[in-house]
């Protein structure tokens, strides 16, 4: 009996997606920031123009969705030949497949819609925080160029935290991504009751933008990696029953858990559950998910999840 399992090749292709994702957002974010000069922000914003400045965002999102696309696409073709090589048959992916464009078309209006609705966001907390402390249109321009690849609720953390070092409050210390080589300043400020210069602020509050822009890239890079990876084998191994390269019922879809003390607690219940093609799993909040990171269940059972589908074909 010839047997095809994907578990490994899922596995390999979420390790090689993930850097090729995470890196894909710097350069989305090093665009955003290099297209968008502060003059010519600061005069779109004097003359109440902002929605002309976001423009360039979703230029910017279309070619970051069409990169992941395009990583999915892969996977897809990687299993078609996984398939071929272990079960002694000619299995080849079309990526003209009608449900296989509109899955990919699905998936990247997803990836355009989230990026830009995040950004939009950011920049009207950003706008927002700027008019509040009354700062001029080159001042409200640095905020907006500042806020790219933040979230509206990042910006505001980002916010909230200038803020905290402007009071000299110790909350600055419950911040995970501040940067720790600044608590003794902090704290000598706090025990002397002394304010901190702004130029010290300043670089306090860019260091933990900064770490704030890398830790979404890596929840974005683990997230679509492992979405890319599952997307792309689901709609492999749907197109090779659809052309009858092999049976339905030839097909046992296992989810394994990472098997360790950080799987969340409603995937613990869904460890070796087995479905058919196209069938969903249960997880433990009650949510349908055809295959982990599945897009059409919400963040708190996809978001940085770990696990892997053992898909396996035997004839």
């Amino acid at each position: 009996m010839a047997t095809y399992n994907a578990e490994r090749t899922i596995a390999r292709l979420i390790r090689s997606a993930d850097p090729k994702i995470r890196d894909s957002f710097g350069v989305l974010v090093a665009f955003l920031r290099k297209e968008n000069s502060l003059n010519a922000l600061a005069a779109l914003i004097e003359a109440g123009q902002t929605d002309l400045a976001l423009a360039s965002l979703d230029l910017a999102a279309e070619r970051f969705a069409n990169s992941i696309v395009n990583i999915t696409s892969g996977a897809a073709s990687e299993i078609s030949d996984g398939l071929s090589r272990s079960l002694g048959i000619q299995v080849s992916f079309d990526a003209t497949n009608v449900d296989a464009v509109l899955a990919f078309q699905q998936n990247r209006l997803r990836l355009i819609r989230e990026f830009t609705n995040g950004q939009r966001a950011a920049v009207r907390e950003s706008l927002t925080q700027g008019i509040r402390d009354g700062l001029n249109p080159r001042q409200q321009a640095r905020g907006f160029r500042d806020s790219i690849g933040l979230t509206g609720n990042q910006q505001r953390a980002v916010n909230n935290f200038r803020s905290a070092l402007q009071r000299n409050s110790s909350e600055v210390f419950s911040r995970k991504l501040r940067d720790r080589r600044f608590d003794s300043k902090i704290q000598s400020a706090i025990n002397n009751k002394t304010p901190l210069g702004s130029a010290d602020i300043e670089r306090m509050v860019g260091r933990y933008r900064e770490r704030f822009i890398k830790f979404r890239s890596e929840v974005i890079g683990r997230t679509e990696a492992l979405r890319a990876a599952h997307e792309g084998a689901e709609v492999a191994f749907e197109q090779a029953v659809s052309k009858g390269h092999f049976p339905p019922e030839a097909v046992r879809r296992i989810w394994n858990t990472a098997a360790d003390e950080r799987v969340r607690s409603s995937h613990t219940s869904m460890h070796l559950l087995e479905a058919r093609v196209n069938e969903p799993f249960p997880s433990g909040l009650g949510n349908l998910l055809l295959y982990p990171g599945d897009a059409a269940a919400p963040p708190e059972d996809t978001i940085q999840c770990r696990c892997v589908l053992a898909t396996r074909v035997s004839l």
